[in-house]
């Protein structure tokens, strides 16, 4: 007989983010990655799409954050924001290891993030 070797509860949400018809910025060289402790020099954040931004800010885990509210009501372990991109559009995604009480309020979790995608406008 199969024995789990864990049980897992995860939760995940994908938007996808098109692109604003006109011309696009086309960079001719890499990203600076910022040196341990450093943070990213102004100018260079024009390396980044909407889509890295809104992920920064709905990934982050600061006093106040999305991942802080909903790990104080008890609802996930971890909360993980990625994006990707072509020429065409983004696809924003938001993984959620949710709790057992995570699992049974998965709809208020979720009128939790539209409420922070709604501060973002």
């Amino acid at each position: 007989s199969a024995v789990p070797v864990s049980d897992t509860r995860s939760l995940q949400v994908c938007f996808p983010i098109p692109f604003s018809l006109g011309p696009r910025a086309v960079c001719v060289s890499s990203p600076p990655v910022p040196s341990h402790g450093s943070s990213i020099p102004l100018p260079a954040w024009r390396f980044y799409t909407p889509a890295d931004h809104v992920t920064a800010v709905l990934g982050h885990e600061g006093h106040g954050s999305l991942c802080s509210v909903l790990r104080r009501r008890g609802w996930i372990t971890e909360l993980e924001a990625t994006s990707s991109d072509n020429s065409t559009f983004a696809l924003l995604s938001l993984s959620f290891d949710l709790t057992p009480q995570g699992l049974l309020h998965r709809d208020e979790l979720m009128e939790v993030l539209f409420g922070f995608l709604k501060c973002l406008r």
